[in-house]
């Protein structure tokens, strides 16, 4: 049966022992296109259904009407619209879902300083105007974000004799920024970026050396070998060593750090998480003022990211066992440990949460009901990439007595609509009254 396009199914509160152990690791990654704080929870919803593998994708209003009827192959979240894709090829819609730019792209990315990054048919990358204008011709391997007016990208090396990547900083019109080429490069933020000299090794971390410079090219902190620089918010950087992790700024000074045993992480726009001492549990501390929101010892079994202002945690309880528990960015804890087995992101007072394991429902912070534990999962509906949830004040469940459905629910607990297979394998759309919106007609073996 074919889904909504491709999503990463969870079951909120488990494996995160796991995540946690590999909290080293993977600490610093961080996700070109992240829902964050200020990311609006879209008006319509992206809903696909069809027959067998042959689905087709719309956008359904919240009063169970189409703003366009199914018939992209998958549709992504945007703060300015969505991308659509179609035949393997990527277009624009406006917020309404009104045609924006047609399909003639392998790939769109967001518009930052009016231009967006942009693959054509061959794969190569470029960066069109909101018009859909090629401003920087497709010519690159990669392109990264333009930020500042600055945007990073990479030709292959080998025409130079080296067998790695070139990269340089382009403008808003494809002009070189600035001299320099580099290993690697990223983009811009808070008027800094973090790269890696040429003969610096870009796929392992021994040998590996990066710094940072300003809008103008010059350093801001000098080649070193590190495993990686993190820009976290104005005038800070967390960097991760052989030998520690730490919060610096701009110029390279120390303002907080802990061994490479312990972990320091960024964990919302205001607040990292940190613990000092494998074992030890994870606090919060400021990033402007490195003052202790909670301390370790008052800390957390697993590291908060927040979401919306809040956080799913989990507490040391009886016996080793770790208690789900929801908090806010001073610590504050919204929801006690040990009152769900496990809690999912909250918006706006709403969320999902177990008391048994696959019985999710509904709830507000408060505890109230809002629906029954009749769904084996309820996440966000949206994605703004594959695998890049958006949260918001819609959610998307699969019920327990019938696991090939999905249903949206808004944040009273109402459905909004429901996708259905029919014994004949053809998907259709209800309302939330139950009647048929999608397909207008049927076979009449399907009927």
């Amino acid at each position: 049966m074919h889904q909504t396009p491709p999503r990463r199914r969870r079951s909120y509160g488990l494996g995160l022992a796991l995540l946690v152990a590999a909290g080293a690791v993977t600490g610093m990654a961080r996700a070109e296109t992240p829902a964050g704080e200020s990311a609006k929870a879209p008006r319509l919803l992206p809903i696909c259904a069809g027959k067998s593998y042959d689905s087709a994708c719309g956008l359904l209003r919240r009063d169970g009407t189409w703003a366009v009827t199914p018939r992209y192959g998958a549709l992504y979240a945007r703060d300015d619209g969505w991308r659509f894709m179609q035949d393997g090829r990527s277009g624009l819609l406006d917020p309404d879902g009104k045609p924006w730019l047609d399909a003639r792209y392998k790939f769109i990315g967001a518009f930052h300083d009016e231009r967006a990054k942009a693959s054509s048919s061959t794969g190569n990358y470029g960066y069109i105007d909101r018009q859909g204008q090629w401003i920087v011709e497709p010519t690159y391997l990669i392109a990264k974000s333009m930020h500042d007016g600055l945007a990073p990208v990479c030709k292959s090396g080998r025409e130079d004799g080296d067998s790695g990547l070139r990269c340089h900083y382009i403008d808003r019109d494809g002009k070189r920024a600035f001299d320099g080429d580099f290993a690697d490069a990223e983009p811009f933020e808070h008027g800094v970026a973090v790269v890696q000299p040429i003969g610096s090794n870009t796929i392992s971390l021994d040998g590996r050396r990066i710094g940072v410079i300003d809008t103008e090219g010059h350093m801001r902190i000098d080649y070193a070998a590190r495993n990686a620089l993190s820009v976290v918010g104005p005038d800070r950087i967390i960097e991760a060593t052989p030998e520690r992790y730490a919060l610096i700024d701009f110029n390279d000074k120390t303002l907080f750090r802990v061994s490479h045993d312990g972990v320091l992480r960024d964990a919302s726009p205001t607040l990292m998480t940190y613990r000092k001492l494998p074992g030890q549990h994870y606090g919060l501390r400021n990033k402007a003022t490195t003052d202790v929101v909670v301390a370790p010892e008052n800390g957390y079994a697993s590291w908060p990211v927040f979401e919306h202002g809040t956080a799913t945690a989990r507490s040391a309880g009886d016996h080793g066992r770790l208690n789900a528990m929801l908090i806010d960015t001073q610590g504050n804890v919204l929801i006690e440990p040990g009152q769900y087995n496990g809690i999912g992101p909250f918006y706006e007072g709403v969320g999902p949460v177990s008391a048994k394991r696959y019985e999710w429902q509904l709830v507000t912070i408060d505890g109230e009901k809002l629906t029954d534990a009749v769904f084996r999962q309820i996440e966000p509906a949206w994605q703004s990439a594959p695998q890049t949830r958006r949260t918001g004040d819609v959610w998307e469940a699969v019920p327990i007595d019938a696991p090939g459905d999905h249903v949206w629910l808004d944040n009273r607990g109402q459905t909004i609509a429901r996708v259905t297979e029919l014994d004949c394998g053809v998907e259709i759309v209800k309302n939330g009254d139950g009647q048929r919106i999608w397909p207008k007609q049927l076979d009449e073996k399907c009927e």
